[in-house]
């Protein structure tokens, strides 16, 4: 089966943690995969508002809705890991303040496509949190999103429709029907 195993999620085969070195560590990598996965949260979300709010689907309607939304998240995208490296190297640490302080600038970042200053504040201070959230979590050892692609058969497990139709086992009334 092609869909067998580890390495089978887009995350595992293509993606690359961000907290997985240190924070004065791989900053270049950290800057072109977190400008990417900016770039892929943008265009979701253009795509999602444009199927939502647009009245006329036309590819212009719909290429400025994805810009509109794929520019400032690729700019978080790139200015979260700018920010942590040089904070990382400015201070000497990697711990959670510099994530901290770096997810505070970058989510103010949201505030330019609505050109609202609340907007500015709610992202600065949302991201900030969530970023910070996520580097305590991560040093602690918990995981805020799963490691592995759950839900997707295996070599090692048997796939059965009564099984996954009724959530049960055949009972002694049926009998073995399989041969």
């Amino acid at each position: 089966m092609p869909l067998e195993g580890k390495g089978i999620s887009l995350r595992d085969k293509y993606g690359f943690d961000l907290l997985s070195t240190p924070d004065d560590e791989d900053c270049m990598k950290k800057i072109l995969y977190g400008s990417g996965y900016g770039l892929y949260a943008g265009v979701f979300a253009g795509l999602l508002e444009s199927l939502v709010k647009l009245k006329v689907f036309t590819p212009s309607t719909i290429g400025f809705s994805i810009a509109g939304w794929a520019g400032p998240l690729a700019a978080i995208g790139a200015s979260y890991p700018t920010l942590t490296c040089t904070l990382a190297n400015m201070r000497g640490k990697d711990d959670v303040i510099n994530h901290a302080a770096a997810g505070f600038m970058s989510g103010s970042i949201y505030g330019i496509r609505y050109r609202k200053p609340w907007v500015a504040y709610f992202g600065a201070f949302s991201f900030g949190a969530f970023c910070a959230l996520n580097k305590y979590c991560h040093q602690k050892g918990y995981h805020l999103y799963p490691d592995e692609a759950y839900n997707v058969p295996n070599a090692n497990s048997q796939f059965t429709y009564y099984n996954r139709s009724f959530l049960a086992t055949r009972g002694s009334v049926l009998g073995n029907q399989d041969q």
